[in-house]
């Protein structure tokens, strides 16, 4: 499958490092869906592109952008994932130490669109929902009335910012925010928790924070060289890694403040210049890792 990613029909390297997963979704077979892989694929907006792939997904997790058959075939190549084994977490070789990881979108769309909508659209959501908030579960619905929300949004966020976010709509799943993670982190994942689960809840989904919570579970349990070989194979450095000095590039200011033990209560955007900064910072790291990926997949024999 990998082949022909590689080659016809995303026929340029910008439009496969671009690429959104969310066109390859498959109806799934005998299971009720919101919207169909035609519509989806057919859907301009980046927003409600990922609202329908969302809709789909909260009546059934028969698709994941992360783990299709393209992705792990992806993984293969860069990372040694075995593409044909069904689970979802396998060890991987990170210098001469193994971690059981398992694959995951590194940034989530739906935290900047849920505080962007529940800041600024109140009286809309009040008029569709009848309360100030939403739900993944209200993603068909938010598609069929976006049309409510969007002068809202375009008026207070500006038509640049505006066109960011449709943007991190289609980025969000593509390659280059795609990744493996430990399945376990001590001290931060207990019982049946994985690591994925509690950095959701612990740092909202930023991958910069999650790299803070990797980093000093890493270098705690196995030491300095263990993190940094993680962040080099999964192709974090330059991108979310200084190379020179190991440490983390926040994704926007607020978070240099954070320390990866401390109070993370304020990882999400505080006004709408930081939204703008993380929308800018997130959109350009995704295509900049996707190419780095893409580049090291094509040097690759297949």
């Amino acid at each position: 499958m990998i082949e022909s990613f590689m080659n016809t029909p995303y026929s340029t390297m910008s439009t496969i490092q671009q690429y959104d997963f969310k066109d390859d979704y498959i109806d799934p077979r005998n299971a009720t869906v919101a919207f169909s892989s035609a519509e989806i694929k057919g859907e301009l907006s980046g927003i409600c592109k990922y609202l329908m792939y969302r809709a789909n997904y909260e009546l059934n997790h028969s698709f994941d952008c992360d783990r299709c058959q393209v992705a792990k075939d992806m993984y293969s190549v860069l990372w040694g994932w075995d593409s044909h084994c069904s689970s979802n977490f396998q060890p991987i070789s990170f210098g001469d130490m193994k971690i059981l990881v398992g694959m995951d979108t590194m940034n989530s769309f739906w935290t900047t669109f849920k505080l962007l909508l529940e800041s600024l659209c109140r009286n809309e959501l009040l008029q569709v929902f009848n309360r100030p908030s939403i739900r993944a579960s209200d993603s068909a619905n938010l598609v069929k009335n976006f049309e409510i929300f969007v002068p809202s949004l375009k008026r207070q966020m500006g038509s640049d910012m505006f066109n960011a976010l449709e943007d991190f709509g289609r980025l969000t799943h593509s390659i280059g925010n795609f990744v493996l993670i430990p399945k376990a982190l001590p001290p931060y994942t207990k019982g049946k928790a994985t690591f994925n689960m509690s950095r959701a809840i612990l740092v909202d989904d930023y991958f910069d924070l999650s790299l803070l919570m990797i980093k000093s579970s890493l270098n705690s349990v196995f030491g300095k060289n263990l993190f940094l070989a993680y962040s080099e194979k999964t192709l974090l450095n330059g991108f979310y890694v200084d190379e020179t000095d190991a440490e983390i590039i926040p994704l926007m200011r607020s978070h240099n403040s954070i320390n990866a033990l401390g109070n993370c209560s304020n990882s999400k955007p505080a006004t709408l210049d930081d939204t703008a900064e993380y929308l800018n910072n997130v959109n350009a790291r995704i295509i900049s890792r996707g190419k780095a990926m893409i580049e090291i997949a094509a040097n690759t024999k297949l």
